[in-house]
């Protein structure tokens, strides 16, 4: 599940393709180098005029066959191929960047025991468990936390080796970050995130999810 977050008001711009006007973090924001290469600006601070489009790969898709960027930018742009891939794979860079910074400043733990102590004494802003991780010691985790609280906000769209990474470790299978301001951050991220890969394996099935 998507975590239930109320963010403050953000600003709205209007996606090129559906004309919607949506918040800023549901949206991509692209600008366009000196080449004209449309380049996507995930954290929306680049300087000099940008596009935005709905957080969807549809909708990236349907911006790049249909020249939707030409007509944004209003000129002549060159579209690189894995545009898309690229967005996807910068969203997750983000995601990770967010946990390393929960884990700086002690809101994130890591490893089995860690996270299942953690969930008997307050309930998760986010439970991430590998994708790739065991289903026995995933399913310990999730029955501890199940027998506590009601739900919990679960993402498994990271392998062990990413989560690793981003808690400076070799390999990392649970992880449980507090609730508060970065896990609200994180939460948004993977809204964005979630229109590009599903935040959680199909293969999990129902038990997981």
């Amino acid at each position: 599940m998507i975590g239930t977050y109320r963010p403050k008001p953000m600003r709205e711009r209007k996606c090129i393709v559906s004309n919607e006007v949506l918040p800023e973090t549901e949206l991509i924001r692209f600008v366009v180098d000196m080449e004209a290469n449309v380049l996507p600006d995930i954290r929306a601070k680049a300087p000099g005029r940008g596009v935005w489009v709905g957080a969807k790969r549809e909708l990236l898709d349907e911006a790049i066959g249909k020249k939707g960027f030409a007509r944004g930018f209003k000129s002549q742009v060159k579209v690189p191929d894995g545009l898309v891939d690229l967005v996807e794979q910068q969203l997750r860079v983000l995601c990770l960047d967010l946990m390393g910074m929960a884990r700086r400043s002690g809101q994130l733990v890591g490893g089995f025991e860690k996270v299942r102590s953690a969930v008997r004494t307050q309930k998760p802003g986010w439970l991430i468990e590998a994708e790739n991780g065991s289903a026995d010691g995933r399913n310990k985790i999730l029955g501890l936390c199940r027998g506590v609280w009601d739900e919990v906000p679960l993402v498994g769209c990271f392998d062990d080796l990413a989560l690793g990474k981003a808690l400076g470790r070799e390999h990392v299978g649970h992880v449980f970050m507090n609730s508060g301001a970065i896990a609200t951050r994180f939460g948004l991220q993977l809204q964005r995130l979630s229109g590009f890969t599903p935040l959680i394996p199909l293969q999990w099935g129902k038990k997981d999810g």
